[in-house]
């Protein structure tokens, strides 16, 4: 299967990708993956070159499916102590940045820029923990909230539900891309 993905990832509109090997009734279907760079959309023309060149390496007996991540909204929700000679907005900004998709100031990724994700990937709640109390100002951060946007959770902040016990982590299937994101009530890609 890493032939597939190194195949797919020699295009430079490609960022990531995975493979899979399924039998779907008949005879076995290749099922790749791919992220486009960005996090943009798998486009039509992009999924066709893809498909193009992927079959110029294809085995004989095996089709092939060229797919979209999914991508896994995670919500996160914190209660921070804020130190007292730091004023709470000012924390709440730099928090919002470190724990941002975007680049901080210094150059470096905020913790969720999509770089920092692999597909597949687990999404454990200790670096975010320390990411948030790197933050000058911050005293204590808990975690009250850490769960799969509009699904039924089966993890929360080592809290058992539907008889599973997971600690501190988002464990993602091999198509899934976690995108967490500093967001608004009403944006589905997370919070």
């Amino acid at each position: 299967m890493q032939d597939y993905v190194n195949v797919t990832e020699q295009n430079p509109q490609i960022e990531d990708a995975a493979a899979n090997l399924r039998w779907t009734g008949s005879w076995y279907t290749v099922f790749i993956t791919a992220e486009p760079q960005g996090n943009a959309n798998l486009s039509k023309a992009l999924r066709r070159s893809l498909t193009h060149s992927v079959n110029t390496y294809r085995l004989a007996g095996q089709d092939i499916l060229i797919e979209p991540p999914q991508y896994v909204s995670l919500n996160l929700a914190f209660t921070i102590c804020v130190d007292p000679d730091y004023f709470q907005r000012d924390v709440q900004q730099a928090l919002l940045q470190t724990l941002g998709s975007g680049t901080l100031p210094n150059g470096q990724p905020a913790l969720f820029a999509p770089q920092n994700f692999e597909l597949g990937q687990t999404v454990y709640l200790s670096p975010i923990y320390a990411a948030a109390r790197a933050v000058a100002g911050v005293q204590t951060v808990t975690a009250t909230v850490f769960e799969p946007r509009d699904r039924t959770p089966t993890f929360f902040c080592n809290k058992v539900y539907s008889d599973v016990r997971l600690s501190g982590r988002a464990h993602g299937q091999r198509s899934q891309l976690a995108r967490p994101r500093t967001a608004t009530a009403n944006d589905e890609r997370g919070k």
